[in-house]
């Protein structure tokens, strides 16, 4: 698996792909979502409250590979 660079930065300037999973910083709550490829946009999408976040309120907590355990 290439995971391939979204071209956007996160909050501490650290460079997005696809497969990363982003820790929103700007709730109570933590949640994290899943940096995804699809119809040829990458997306992250915060599926509990149905809304799009935006790349530069969420922090780089893991990886798809190395720490699916953060999603469940």
């Amino acid at each position: 698996l290439i995971q391939q660079f979204t071209g956007l930065l996160e909050k501490n300037k650290k460079e997005i792909y696809e497969g990363d999973i982003l820790k929103c910083v700007e709730r109570t709550i933590n949640q994290y979502v899943e940096v995804e490829f699809e119809n040829g946009c990458f997306l992250f999408e915060n599926r509990m409250f149905n809304e799009f976040i935006k790349y530069n309120d969420v922090e780089i907590a893991g990886n798809i590979i190395e720490t699916p355990e953060l999603l469940k």
